[in-house]
């Protein structure tokens, strides 16, 4: 939780620090190209190599998103529709797929596997995960969803750290999202346990409650996401992203 905390004021930092600059223009949030890769920055006029079956979708420095699929050879084409307010969208999402790289590549492929098949809408992404916890951003508490690994089954006791909330999540086989207990009313900055019954290691989320959404699109609620220190909800919802751009 700390060090996504970390992240986000590093990635804010740097967004204003290189904003009167414009060094990168684009920035890959997909790639099958090895060549490509996810994060990196694409300066405007760079030439790009994709083969035939290959496909690279970018963001541009206004959050348009941009995708090439093979063969093409030659610099991005020109994104098309609105941006995002405030642009700078290549600074703070390549300082969060870099970080995030780096951690997958340690221990954190195998706890977020279940979720990256898991999440298929931004709906989705906004759900509270009680397998693994973290910094959690909610767009609407009221209506907020829980999710969980769906390899494990059983009783789940779940309580607030900060305050009098309690309940009991029952995850029947398979299962991988449920409503929040209407009883167990969120607020921003709790922290929230849950403990499978049978295991001594208790998931902690730490709530965040957002602003009610703009229309800025999925781009701008990304960067949103990794500026409030949710960051792994931004890489899920970049891969959302990603997955629908045509």
């Amino acid at each position: 939780m700390l060090k996504n905390r970390c992240l986000a004021l590093a990635i804010a930092a740097l967004a204003v620090w290189c904003a009167p600059a414009r060094a990168q223009d684009y920035v890959v949030i997909d790639s099958s190209v090895p060549a490509v890769a996810k994060g990196a920055t694409i300066a405007k006029g760079a030439k790009l190599d994709v083969p035939a079956q290959g496909r690279v979708v970018l963001i541009s420095d206004a959050g348009q998103v941009v995708t090439i699929n093979g063969p093409f050879s030659g610099p991005p084409p020109a994104p098309n529709g609105p941006g995002v307010p405030g642009d700078r969208a290549t600074h703070v999402l390549s300082a969060l797929l870099n970080h995030t790289q780096t951690e997958l590549g340690v221990a954190r492929a195998v706890e977020s596997h279940w979720r990256d098949n898991a999440v298929a809408t931004p709906a989705d992404v906004y759900a509270i995960d009680a397998s693994d916890g973290g910094d959690i951003c909610l767009a609407d508490p009221a209506h907020a969803v829980v999710m969980h690994d769906p390899a494990a089954a059983g009783d789940m006791s779940v309580k607030s750290l900060t305050g009098d909330g309690a309940a009991k999540l029952t995850w029947t086989k398979g299962a991988v999202r449920q409503a929040w207990p209407a009883s167990f009313q969120l607020a921003d900055g709790d922290m929230v346990s849950f403990e499978m019954a049978g295991q001594d290691v208790a998931a902690i989320a730490t709530i965040h409650i957002l602003p009610s959404q703009d229309p800025g699109g999925d781009v701008a609620r990304a960067m949103a996401l990794a500026q409030a220190g949710c960051t792994d909800q931004a890489r899920l919802l970049l891969g959302v992203i990603a997955k629908k751009a045509k």
